[in-house]
Formats: structure tokens, C-alpha cells, sequence
């Protein structure tokens, strides 16, 4: 019985052993290829402010990916065109339409018990939606010329679907047309965005209206 327990025993050190060893050569083999794919993620991470400057591509890849991370209070549907080798980025914008802005406003009673609702006017309507459409024009310029830094020019354009009397055809219409350069946008106090007007912002540069 002892000689059976000694046997059992060695051959139990013994797979201990072999065991041991596997894990350390596949720990050895793990950490060189960890190393190994390190290296290649820090060339690749070198390489892509080259290739995000040259390929056009990469260009449409990297831009659809910031855009498609955008969310919006009211359907805002965007596309665009690289041009100039990524120096001209146009983008075409299908905006909320100004039925889409809340129609009434709430405000407290006097004696603080009840909420007191009316109609906003037609002149802070149309405030409300010059806002609000500038500011999808700020915020797009803003993610073009962050994501692709070899843009100079960001030309946006706006439209909305408007009814035509004369035919009774429903029509896109467009609202604005800016061309905005990178050193005139990087002028803007980031800072303090709260008291950045986007209407006179984007008034600032080349428009159309």
C-alpha cells in the first residue's frame, strides 16, 4: 500500500510538474504576443493622423461615425461630400420643420397653484427655430472640423419641406446655405458657449439666406 501511494504521489508531482511548465510556456507565448500587438496598435496610432490626412476613406469612415453619434431633440437627417482632397467638407442638412417647435408656453400662477398655458407668439416661434436651426449648423461645423483635421472649409446647407401654394406641392426649401473657414470658427470662446449666440455666430461668416 505504501509503495502504491509513493507511486501515486510521483506521478501526481509529476503532471503537477508537466502542468506547471504548459502554463508557463503559454504565459511566455501570451506575452509575446501581447507585446507584439502593443507594438502594432502604437505604429497604427502613429500612422492614423497620416492616413486620416490622406485617405478619404478613413475620412467618410471617421466623419459618418461622429455623425451617426449625434443625437437630436427632432429629426435631423445629415449628409455629405468630401472634396478638395479633405480640405472642403459640404454638408447638406434636412431640417425640423418649425411645426415641430412646442406651440405654447407654461408659466406659474400668482398665487403659485396652477399652471398658466398660452400660445407663444408667431415672432418668438420663428426665434425659437432660427435658434434652434443655427444651432444644429454650430454644432455640425464644430464636429467636422474636430474629427477631420486637415478640413479647412465646412459648407452647410439647410433645408426644410415647405408647402408651395401654387402647385399644392410639398417642396424642399432651403433655409441657409454658410461657408465657414477653421481660423474664423477657432476664434469662438469654447469656454463659455452659453453666451455664444449661434444665429449671430454663424451670421458671421459667408451666408446665404
Amino acid at each position: 500500500m505504501l509503495g502504491l501511494w509513493k507511486r501515486n504521489k510521483n506521478e501526481a508531482e509529476e503532471n503537477h510538474r508537466k502542468a506547471l511548465e504548459r502554463y508557463e510556456q503559454q504565459l511566455e507565448s501570451w506575452k509575446r504576443r501581447k507585446s507584439i500587438h502593443e507594438e502594432k496598435e502604437k505604429i497604427k496610432q502613429k500612422e492614423f493622423p497620416i492616413l486620416l490626412s490622406q485617405d478619404i476613406n478613413l475620412m467618410e469612415s471617421v466623419l459618418r461615425e461622429a455623425i451617426d453619434s449625434l443625437s437630436w431633440p427632432r429629426e435631423t437627417i445629415i449628409s455629405y461630400e468630401i472634396r478638395n482632397d479633405g480640405k472642403d467638407i459640404w454638408l447638406d442638412v434636412d431640417l425640423p420643420e418649425i411645426e415641430d417647435i412646442p406651440n405654447k408656453i407654461a408659466t406659474i400662477a400668482a398665487t403659485r397653484r396652477k399652471l398658466n398655458i398660452k400660445n407663444k407668439s408667431k415672432k418668438q416661434l420663428r426665434l425659437e427655430y432660427s435658434r434652434h436651426v443655427h444651432g444644429i449648423a454650430f454644432r455640425l461645423v464644430g464636429i467636422t472640423f474636430a474629427t477631420l483635421p486637415e478640413c479647412k472649409y465646412v459648407i452647410i446647407s439647410g433645408y426644410s419641406q415647405r408647402l408651395e401654394s401654387a402647385t399644392g406641392k410639398i417642396n424642399d426649401d432651403y433655409l441657409f446655405s454658410f461657408k465657414v473657414d477653421r481660423e474664423g470658427f477657432s476664434n469662438i470662446n469654447y469656454s463659455s458657449l452659453e453666451n455664444v449666440d449661434p444665429v449671430a455666430a454663424m451670421s458671421s461668416f459667408n451666408h446665404i439666406r
